[in-house]
């Protein structure tokens, strides 16, 4: 099992890749509360994230159909970062995402998860488990609504890759650099 060697980085790090995971909605669209509002369905779920990709600041999950896989990628070069996991719905208006993270220096798993509710006219979203309640889907729909950065494509493997290339590469890398000699090392970078 990989062991982060930097922690603290570790935890900056996925924090930072989960605020382009948190929504940007304006003010205005902040509500006290949302009482009333009914939680919404499995089935109206599946209808916002069934194989579509969160499109984020500076990165974006996909929600896979097949086997409910969930991936997702943000920064490039020295602050990428992939993730590899699941989504899944529990219920109670909720949508779920378990991931493992990965960098070049660190590893962790993470869990995010939304609450969803609607009062039949807007849907509103808050991050669990202390996130603030916003419109996150306008009837009819805004440009500026969240539900907008949700497009039906797969719009996230060809960067995922990208950083998984990138993190392999810099991992080996790193792993090999501990060899005493250039020779050991060469033997080590072919070897992987």
């Amino acid at each position: 099992m990989y062991k982060s060697t930097n922690k603290p980085l570790a935890i900056i790090l996925v924090t930072s890749a989960m605020i382009f995971a948190s929504p940007t909605a304006s003010l205005s669209d902040y509500v006290n509360n949302v009482d009333g509002a009914k939680n919404l369905t499995r089935q109206e779920l599946h209808g916002i994230y069934d194989g579509r990709s969160w499109m984020w600041n500076d990165g974006g999950g996909y929600f896979r159909v097949s086997k409910r896989e969930f991936t997702a990628w943000v920064g490039r070069e020295e602050k990428s970062s992939i993730a590899k996991g699941i989504w899944f719905l529990p219920g109670g208006g909720k949508a779920c995402f378990n991931a493992i993270w990965t960098a070049v220096e660190w590893k962790v798993v993470k869990l995010t998860c939304f609450a969803h509710k609607t009062d039949g006219k807007h849907v509103y979203q808050r991050k669990l488990p202390d996130g603030d309640w916003y419109v996150f889907k306008h009837t009819p729909v805004r440009y500026s609504d969240e539900f907008g950065k949700l497009k039906q494509a797969d719009l996230i493997s060809l960067n995922y890759a990208r950083n998984y290339r990138y993190i392999k590469s810099r991992r080996l890398e790193n792993s090999c650099r501990s060899k005493q000699s250039f020779s050991e090392f060469l033997t080590c970078i072919f070897k992987r």
